[in-house]
This record gives structure tokens, sequence and C-alpha cells, in this order.
């Protein structure tokens, strides 16, 4: 596929970069929003690498030179933006960013749990008086 002309709002507009699915996710579609006018300016079927190369081909070959991308974090975007725009910024959306912290603190607290329950096990058990002594002391 190879895309024609891109519209977007100009050089240093920060275009946004997601994948959307059709027919509960089993078909996606990779679309190109223009920041400003907050329209697609192109959609391609799939979401892979190899989807993309056409279009950042394109906006190289029209002058476009993105300053910042607006993407999540599938790694086929990055990837490809990286090597044909290496001075552009990333900017990964916040919702995805803040579903990878949830899920790494996650896996800290599941870490630090099963930390304490295991030294839990291994400490020595308390030491207890014999009642002969408990009795003793109440004289």
């Amino acid at each position: 596929m190879n895309p024609g002309p891109v519209e977007t709002s100009g050089q240093d507009s920060v275009p946004g970069i997601d994948e959307f699915s059709v027919h509960k996710g089993h078909r996606y579609f990779t679309v190109i929003i223009d920041p400003e006018s907050r329209r697609p300016v192109w959609i391609g079927q799939g979401r892979s690498q190899q989807v993309v190369e056409p279009l950042f081909k394109v906006l190289k070959r029209q002058g476009i030179h993105p300053l910042a991308v607006a993407m999540d974090m599938w790694n086929a975007y990055t990837k490809s933006l990286m090597e044909h725009f290496p001075m552009a910024a990333i900017v990964y959306d916040r919702l995805h960013i803040i579903t990878n912290a949830n899920k790494v603190l996650n896996e800290i607290r599941r870490l630090l749990r099963r930390t304490e329950t295991g030294s839990a096990r291994h400490q020595a058990p308390q030491a207890h008086a014999p009642d002969s002594l408990k009795k003793a002391g109440k004289n």
C-alpha cells in the first residue's frame, strides 16, 4: 500500500498514531491524527511496522519532519518512527503510562507480599515461658 500525499497542519505539528480494531479485535487499522484538526489524515490496514513505513516515507518526501509524535507504547510504531525521524520526540499517551506503571507496582506488591510471608515462615518460633514460671511470677 503506497499512501498518497498526507495533509497535516505543518512540520511543527505533533501528529498522533494509534490503532483501532474492527470485528472484536480480529482486524486492526493504524490511524494518523492531525492534532489541529483532530481528524484522521491517514488510515492503514494492520498495526505493524510495515504498515507505517510507507507513510513515514511519504512524510519525508513531502519535507515533513515532525518534532514530536504522540502514540501509545506499541513497539512497531516506536521502532519505525525512530528509524525515519530519529530526532522526533515520542510523547506516550497517559493511559498507557498509567496502565504500565500500575502493572509494575502490582508486581512489586506481589513480590513484597511473597517475601514477607516467606520470611515470616522462616523466623524462629517465639520462646514461651513454661507454665511453672508463669505461676511463680504471680506470687
